[in-house]
This record gives C-alpha cells, structure tokens and sequence, in this order.
C-alpha cells in the first residue's frame, strides 16, 4: 500500500507500474529484468558495492544479453559470451585477469539466480555453462 497521492491518476499510475514490476514474465529482456534487479537489491547493500555490480553489468553484461529475452537465454548462450570475455582486453592491452572474470561471471550468474528464487525463471543457464 502507497499513499500520499495528490491526484487519483498517480495513484493508478503508481499501481500498474508496482505491478509491471511484480510482474513474474520471463519473456521481457535481460535490460528490463535488469531494472527489477536494480529496485530489488540495491536498497539491501552499500553504495560502493552496487557501484561496483553495475560497472560490471553496465560494461560486461548488458551489451551482450540486453534485448534477449530472460526465458529464451541458454548455456550456449552463456558459452558465447564467455569465449567474447576470453578475447576482450583492459587498457593497458592485456587480457582479462581469471579474477576479474570470475567477478563477472559471478555477477551474472547472481542476477539469474534472482530470477530463479523470485521471478520463477525455471532454471540458471550460468550455472549449466559452467566458468
């Protein structure tokens, strides 16, 4: 329940956006899923630790997996970006360190066991992937 609304069209505005967001259809894409990721567990840890995640997904995640859609990404999927991951380079023009892409592989996995847990996604393709 919400109150304080000064006009009735913002409550109902209010209302469909709460339930768009409640919403447990895993065909709407891994950017819009993302979303729902963000208003979940941001609020539940500290700030330099969201900002941290959200390099990781900004930069490393999203522009591979965004207009996918959540029910239709596979572990083959997952394989793909991986190997595009292995082939990638920091600044300095060395590759990936093994930590660093544990650290994103991780972050994906997490927000897909997210799915898993609340969203009723049917199963986690990070981890059939395997690292």
């Amino acid at each position: 329940m919400k109150r304080g609304f000064k006009i009735e069209e913002d409550a109902l505005a209010w209302e469909k956006s709460y339930k768009e967001h409640c919403k447990k259809d895993m065909s709407k894409s891994f950017g819009e899923f993302y979303k729902n990721y963000e208003s979940d567990i941001r609020p539940r840890i500290k700030e330099s630790t969201w900002r941290t995640k959200e390099y990781v997904v900004k930069y490393k995640i999203l522009p591979y997996f965004k207009d996918m859609p959540m029910s239709s990404i596979k572990p083959l999927d997952v394989l793909k970006w991986q190997n595009g991951l292995l082939e990638m380079h920091n600044k300095k023009g060395n590759e990936l360190s093994g930590t660093y892409l544990k650290t994103i592989q991780s972050q994906l996995s997490a927000i897909f066991n997210h799915a898993v847990r609340y969203y009723d996604l049917n199963g986690n393709p990070v981890k059939k992937a395997g690292q």
